[in-house]
C-alpha cells in the first residue's frame, strides 16, 4: 500500500472514525445493522460464540484504531530512517524490509501504548456487557454502584488497578525484549 493512496486515506478515515465513536455507539449501531437489519447475529445473551462477535469487535474497533494510526506513523517515521535506506540499497525486497527491519523498531511505540489500553478495555467492557445485556464483572460494578455498595466497589477498582498494572509490567518486559538498549539501562 503506498503512502497517501485512496486506500491508505480511506483506511486512515475509517481509523480516525473509530478511535473517535464511543463504545456505546459502536455497539448499538452494530446490534441495528447486524443484528435487526441483517438478522446476522444475536442482539445480547450468552451461549454460542455468535453472541460474542459483536461485543468484541464494539471493544476492539477504538484499540485497533488506535493501534493501527499509531503503527502507521511509526513505520513511517522508521522507513525515512538512514539505517532503511541501507539495507534497501544491499538489495533486500520491500516485504523483507519492511517485515524483519523496520516493523521491530517501529513497535517499540506501539507496545508501550498496549499497556494503558487494557484499562481503557475494562471501562468499555462495564459499558459493552451493559448495551449487550452480559451478566458479567462490569454489570457487577454499575450494580455495586447503583446500590451503593462499597466493598464491592473497592475490590472491583482494586482488580482493575492490578491488571493495568500486570499489563504496564508486561508492556516493560516486552520492550525489553524487542530493544536490548533498554535491557541495558535497567541492569
Amino acid at each position: 500500500m503506498k503512502l497517501n493512496s485512496p486506500i491508505d486515506r480511506g483506511l486512515m478515515t475509517l481509523s480516525f472514525i473509530g478511535q473517535a465513536a464511543p463504545n456505546f455507539v459502536v455497539g448499538i449501531v452494530l446490534i441495528l445493522v447486524c443484528s435487526l437489519t441483517l438478522r446476522l447475529l444475536p442482539s445480547g445473551g450468552t451461549g454460542t460464540w455468535a453472541h460474542y462477535v459483536m461485543p468484541v469487535l464494539t471493544l476492539g474497533v477504538a484499540s485497533i484504531a488506535s493501534i493501527s494510526r499509531l503503527t502507521r506513523s511509526s513505520l513511517l517515521d522508521v522507513l525515512g530512517q538512514d539505517y532503511i535506506r541501507f539495507v534497501r540499497a544491499k538489495g533486500l525486497p520491500p516485504a523483507k524490509v519492511i517485515v524483519k527491519h523496520a516493523l521491530p523498531n517501529a513497535m517499540l511505540p506501539v507496545l508501550t501504548v498496549v499497556g494503558p489500553q487494557v484499562g481503557t478495555l475494562i471501562g468499555g467492557a462495564v459499558v459493552v456487557e451493559v448495551v449487550f445485556a452480559w451478566p458479567a464483572a462490569g454489570r457487577l460494578l454499575v450494580a455495586a454502584v447503583m446500590q451503593r455498595d462499597f466493598p464491592m466497589l473497592q475490590f472491583g477498582v482494586l482488580a482493575v488497578a492490578a491488571t493495568v498494572i500486570l499489563a504496564n509490567a508486561l508492556v516493560d518486559i516486552g520492550c525489553g525484549l524487542i530493544d536490548p538498549r533498554i535491557r541495558a539501562r535497567a541492569s
